[in-house]
């Protein structure tokens, strides 16, 4: 049987997500505490920072999406593999009994 290497960045992703919202929220709170700026400028620079954060997200999802679609792809070309060499063996048995 054949062993199926398993991607940690596609069975943890989840959490790999989690930790990069988690690591960017941790940060802009930071940077508002210790920030020597106008009210009116920390705001710009929440605004930005969300942006920022909301491409990363994106930009992070549909790297997660497509792994998973190249991952399908891959096991199913595997189970065809498996199906075609199944087929053959039946055929190749039928061949000797008859």
């Amino acid at each position: 049987m054949k062993r199926v290497n398993r991607n940690p960045f596609l069975v943890g992703g989840s959490i790999f997500v989690v930790g990069v919202v988690l690591g960017m929220v941790a940060g802009t709170i930071s940077g508002i505490l210790f920030a020597p700026q106008s009210g009116e400028d920390t705001r710009e620079y929440l605004r930005t920072q969300a942006d920022e954060l909301g491409e990363a997200i994106t930009g992070t999802g549909q790297d997660i999406i497509e792994t998973g679609r190249r991952q399908v792809s891959t096991v199913l070309q595997q189970g065809h593999e498996a199906v075609d060499h199944a087929c053959a063996a039946v055929k190749s048995v039928n061949t000797k009994v008859a």
